[in-house]
């Protein structure tokens, strides 16, 4: 058995209604790499790097962390005070392919898609080693769903820069 602290990425330009450069044509953000963390973002990343020693026993400065491939993983474990970052494709964001208010209708009836859920079973096969995963809140729906952990928590999908432990 193995334990790993999941966090979901800060607030980030990807997760904001604004129509700009960064979104593609459908309106929807979630496929830019390189979307980066909004103010609230880094308001969320301050607050949860004073609780991660407290309240979780980590220590950033000393651990290694795995994150996504994507900007705004590697901004939150940046932000969050993680020197050892190594980005793992596995832990990119879920390529879903669905209109928005689809995806958002499924998650309201606690529903994955089942990419996603294919995505958790990928991460779990070949997991990263790190032991703190800092990536994206459908994949994180996924592996709690996955592993059977999902009706723990409040919603599906984790709000930003929510930790969540996960044993398998």
């Amino acid at each position: 058995m193995r334990t790993v602290w999941v966090i979901r990425h800060a607030h980030s330009t990807a997760n904001t209604t604004e129509v700009s450069a960064s979104m593609t044509a459908e309106g929807l953000a979630f496929a830019n790499r390189s979307a980066g963390l909004t103010e609230r973002g880094t308001t969320e990343c301050l607050a949860l790097a004073a609780l991660l020693p407290e309240k979780y026993g980590i220590t950033p400065a000393t651990t290694p962390v795995a994150v996504s491939e994507f900007t705004r993983t590697q901004l939150t474990a940046k932000s969050l005070g993680f020197e050892k970052r190594t980005p793992h494709p596995e832990l990119n964001e879920v390529e879903h392919g669905m209109a928005l208010d689809v995806l958002r209708g499924m998650l309201r009836q606690n529903r994955i898609p089942p990419v996603a859920l294919a995505a958790a079973e990928k991460t779990l096969k070949r997991p990263p080693t790190e032991n703190i995963w800092v990536t994206h809140g459908l994949l994180v729906a996924g592996l709690c769903t996955m592993l059977g952990t999902a009706s723990q928590y409040e919603r599906p999908v984790p709000r930003q820069c929510e930790v969540r432990q996960l044993t398998f």
